[in-house]
């Protein structure tokens, strides 16, 4: 059915889907973190920005379960 040469080559083939497979989903990992960091960096810059009050938010606004 198969020679010894065939063989090699459908293991080797297989091997490097394997790896081409994991390189790939390493670099979407990295690219999907990278953006999150991003999107925590923004966050923390504006929470550090300012006072409270000066971020759009004001204390007590609609939402709040405080009773007046």
């Amino acid at each position: 059915m198969f020679e010894a040469g065939e063989k090699i080559f459908v293991a080797v083939a297989v091997i490097s889907l394997i790896i081409l497979g994991l390189a790939a989903f390493l670099f979407y990992l990295e690219h999907r973190i990278g953006r999150s960091e991003k999107k925590l960096r923004e966050l923390e810059e504006r929470l550090e920005s300012g006072p409270p009050g000066e971020s759009g938010i004001e204390p007590g606004a609609r939402g709040s379960n405080r009773e007046h």
